[in-house]
């Protein structure tokens, strides 16, 4: 079984490049190695509700913005039903104790109005917040479809998160509310750049969005564009060794013993994973240690409810948090949760269901770590562990229950911790978006697309950034090497 292309993961990263690679004419295959294809995109019914994995909404998806154009150029956008999250307040933010509710609104000028409802002496530093995330955007020009150098860069992947939100007021609140949206990129205090902000803020003012029936349909429409061109997605197919020959990657070998061959493979799982996989003297142990030791970011808890009336009426996502200071959240094991993330989902069949999400450190898992449980390997964690997940499932409901006491009259819950995702989703300890990174040293976890074997390539939200947006960027940089970024870009831009 040989292929042009042969990409490892069916995940966001493996499936757009897969389909834009096949659009180009390649023949294209995808191994997955659990029964469903999707990652994080998948979506799933349970006792009537329907749920996201992790994908929750998505930005920059209105017609004629970044995300809308390369679906587009894909030729799916038919296939999608979307619904456009609150324009006056797609993220809504409370404080415990403060009754004041502090929204995120759809669109720069809005965005800038809303926010100064709240803090009217405070307009113009709200205006320069945004026309600082503008600028650290332009550095990015390929998040606006246009090609442009690493060296754009250089003077903006240095720039602190909090710091840089710090030197624009001196309003401790408003600080905490511009920052307040940092558990979507597990933000950490000194530690994680303002591009990362910057740019997944920017895709949600541009425009805010969910899926109507769940993130598969933009599996399956990707998976529609493979095999339509001739390629093939291949279920239930675990790689566990890629040998090197002669400079190269010669063959793909599966768990139940089948032989792949490829001009050239894209992994879009786990850098770490890929490395490990490779039977290579080309990959130096100072290289492999290099991978080894990247920092991942947190492991979630999350608590999905049932419920037969809507938990609120507003069409938007809530960041609730049980301190002043949005800052503190990974410190609060004690005060545990320190930070809820509300969102919910639209109607399925007379039920409604709402995801909620904390971090939860991975360590306080360590007496599971060597426990599975997947489609094909299941070992009993015991009664301890379901306690665990009772207790913190309650904690989580009785967070949430302060604001919308609705919540306790849920029909079902369900729970999954980061044990949860490293099994499914194949995240190394769980982790909800990959490789932390880390504007002390942001050229440490800097990863090119293009190993050290010339056939060996990377995609994925590990990396440059993750989300759909983000992801979905990445795939276009890693596509380029087959077919050039200018002609790619130019075929995306042009009108239809």
């Amino acid at each position: 079984m040989k292929y042009d292309i042969l990409i490892i993961g069916s995940g966001l990263g493996g499936l757009v490049s897969g389909a834009i690679l096949s659009k180009n004419g390649f023949n294209v295959c995808v191994l997955e190695k659990g029964p469903k294809p999707g990652g994080c995109l998948q979506s799933y019914i349970k006792d009537g509700g329907l749920f996201e994995t992790g994908v929750h909404y998505i930005g920059s998806m209105s017609q004629g913005q970044t995300l809308y154009k390369i679906l587009d150029y894909l030729g799916i956008i038919p296939e999608l039903s979307l619904k456009q999250l609150d324009v006056n307040g797609f993220d809504r933010i409370r404080f415990k104790g403060d009754s004041t509710e502090y929204k995120y609104a759809q669109g720069y000028d809005n965005f800038i109005d809303t926010l100064s409802s709240r803090f009217p002496e405070e307009h113009k530093n709200i205006e320069e917040y945004c026309r600082i995330l503008k600028n650290v955007c332009d550095k990015f020009p390929l998040y606006k479809l246009y090609n442009g150098n690493f060296v754009d860069k250089l003077d903006v992947i240095e720039l602190d998160t909090y710091t840089e939100i710090a030197k624009i007021t001196r309003n401790e609140k408003l600080r905490n509310v511009l920052a307040a949206t940092n558990p979507l990129y597990d933000g950490i205090k000194h530690r994680t750049p303002f591009y990362i902000h910057a740019l997944i803020m920017n895709s949600y003012i541009e425009s805010a969005w969910r899926f109507n029936n769940g993130g598969n349909e933009l599996v399956n429409a990707l998976i529609n564009v493979i095999k339509q061109a001739g390629g093939t997605t291949l279920t239930s197919k675990n790689v566990t060794k890629l040998v090197e020959e002669g400079g190269k990657i010669a063959k793909i070998y599966t768990e139940d013993g089948d032989v792949f061959e490829a001009n050239n493979v894209i992994s879009a799982i786990h850098p770490s994973q890929t490395v490990n996989l490779v039977e290579t003297k080309m990959f130096r142990p100072v290289f492999r240690r290099r991978f080894a030791e990247f920092k991942q970011t947190v492991s979630p808890f999350v608590v999905n409810a049932v419920l037969k009336k809507p938990l609120y009426t507003e069409n938007s996502n809530y960041y609730c948090y049980s301190t002043d200071n949005v800052w503190d959240y990974h410190n609060a094991k004690d005060a545990w949760p320190g930070v809820v993330s509300i969102f919910p989902t639209l109607e399925h069949q007379g039920y409604y269901s709402v995801s909620v999400l904390s971090n939860y450190a991975y360590e306080y898992l360590d007496k599971w770590h060597n426990s599975y449980s997947t489609y094909y390997k299941k070992s009993c964690r015991g009664e301890d562990y379901e306690d665990l997940k009772a207790q913190l499932s309650d904690k989580i409901i009785d967070s949430v229950s302060e604001i919308f006491p609705e919540i306790k009259n849920n029909v079902s819950i369900h729970s999954m911790t980061g044990l949860t995702y490293r099994d499914h989703i194949g995240a190394i300890n769980g982790s909800f978006y990959g490789i932390s990174k880390d504007h002390n040293d942001p050229l440490k976890t800097f990863i090119l697309p293009q190993t050290k074997i010339p056939n060996l390539f990377f995609t994925g939200q590990n990396l440059n950034v993750h989300g759909v947006y983000g992801v979905t960027i990445t795939s276009l940089i890693t596509c380029s090497y087959f077919i050039g970024i200018n002609n790619l870009l130019y075929d995306i831009q042009r009108e239809r």
